[in-house]
């Protein structure tokens, strides 16, 4: 049974007030956080209200697609128009064959959303003057002797040749759920695989640098991953309900939605029993993958990339010169700094084990679109491909009372979108 559950107004007005005012600075109780690091947003207040019925039934049917496509329980969606309005809800249901409802209000998995937040971190202990963007991993991590050549900003900026632990690591975290990793240990699986490219020539998605990158900021700031986001990322944005878990394995929120990863045997995608991945240690994604947060959170987080309003990545030009990600992409789609960028939109598509993501924001319009489904079998592309849906919906919303409704374009279309997750689909779409 799919279920919806659309946001009280109360959540809409609070996410408005949060993409219309200035963000202020947290009264931090923690050294080197002041009033600098936070820039105010110049994006267009916004529309008070939901958008249109007609429009968020639309976005309802296609999150619904999806979700049967990936194999997920539900999904758990933001949509913030400036000149229209807004729509956070929950859709489906927190567990296969359950009747609990998604609630907007729940925690997920974020994914690898959390490499943008540990490039926030470094470009935050940067501006401290902690590190320096060109400094060697080896001044930081010990024991890595063969990547003298590689810089903290290749690994933020996936650049540093290393490539990905997921080949020898998957497998191991699915059957040990609860076992509690140390990053190196992780990331030694990914040094093993050796380099794919000479550092700074090209990207290479990387877990492995990020989780180095997690090691060398740790040992500079002498602060555990988890008080560094915190410092850098989370208090600067008032993101109360966004952290990296402790160690232990645990369920991102209690009685939230369960994680699914859905396995292929001899007759095809085995959609009635995948594998639960709920509760799980953070340990698993740490600061590649380990983040946890809630749909508005995500979107305001969103909307802080696309404005840069962390102001170090601005003074230092973290977005300059962004690298293509594949040739099978789009030339609009790129990358650097750990952001993810469509044409006009920053952002990033991801996934962790058993929860998908995605967030995208346009600066000059302040459209936001943030989803997660419950199902990481098929990575970032569906969850992808159903943000792009949303925000080229969103683009149709008309203007609320006295907006104008502003130029906005992009290169794709909801039904380019819709065909893709049907072809790429790994569960029967009804």
């Amino acid at each position: 049974m799919t279920v919806s559950v659309n946001a009280k107004r109360s959540r809409a007005r609070r996410m408005g007030r949060v993409l219309a005012a200035t963000l202020v600075t947290a009264s931090l109780a923690l050294s080197g956080c002041t009033s600098d690091k936070v820039e105010t947003l110049d994006t267009p207040a916004l529309a008070e209200g939901n958008l249109p019925a007609e429009l968020v039934a639309s976005m309802e049917s296609v999150v619904n697609t999806a979700i049967a496509g990936s194999g997920a329980s539900g999904a758990i969606v933001g949509v913030w128009v400036p000149w229209s309005g807004s729509w956070v809800a929950g859709v489906g249901t927190t567990e296969l064959g359950g009747s609990k409802p998604m609630d907007p209000d729940m925690t997920f998995r974020i994914g690898e959303i959390t490499r943008a937040m540990t490039c926030d971190a470094l470009y935050g202990m940067v501006a401290d003057g902690t590190v320096e963007l060109n400094d060697p991993v080896t001044d930081y991590v010990s024991g890595v002797p063969n990547l003298s050549d590689v810089t903290l900003d290749q690994l933020c900026d996936s650049t540093s040749g290393l490539t990905t632990i997921a080949p020898a690591t998957k497998s191991r975290m699915v059957s040990s759920p609860e076992r509690e990793w140390s990053a190196r240990e992780l990331a030694s699986f990914g040094l093993g695989r050796g380099v794919v490219a000479a550092p700074g020539e090209r990207f290479v998605n990387s877990d492995t640098g990020y989780l180095l990158l997690g090691l060398a900021l740790e040992r500079a700031s002498g602060l555990t991953p988890q008080k560094y986001l915190e410092k850098y990322v989370t208090l600067p944005l008032g993101l109360e309900n966004t952290s990296l878990p402790g160690d232990a394995a645990a369920a991102p929120s209690k009685g939230g939605p369960h994680g699914y990863l859905t396995s292929n045997g001899p007759e095809g995608w085995l959609c009635a029993s995948p594998t639960d991945l709920t509760k799980i240690s953070a340990t698993t994604g740490s600061t590649d993958s380990g983040v946890v947060s809630t749909i508005t959170d995500l979107g305001q987080y969103g909307l802080a990339l696309a404005e840069q309003t962390l102001a170090q990545g601005k003074e230092t030009g973290r977005y300059d010169a962004p690298l293509a990600i594949a040739d099978s992409l789009p030339a609009w789609s790129t990358t650097i700094g750990g952001v993810q960028f469509s044409d006009s939109m920053v952002g990033y598509a991801g996934s962790t084990l058993g929860y998908a993501s995605a967030v995208w924001s346009d600066p000059a319009t302040g459209v936001t679109v943030a989803v997660m489904v419950n199902n990481s079998t098929n990575g970032a592309g569906i969850v992808r491909s159903l943000a792009f849906q949303l925000v080229a919906l969103a683009a149709t919303a008309p203007a609320a009372g006295n907006q104008t409704v502003p130029e906005f374009g992009i290169p794709w279309t909801a039904e380019a979108e819709a065909a893709t997750i049907q072809t790429s689909a790994i569960c029967p779409i009804p």
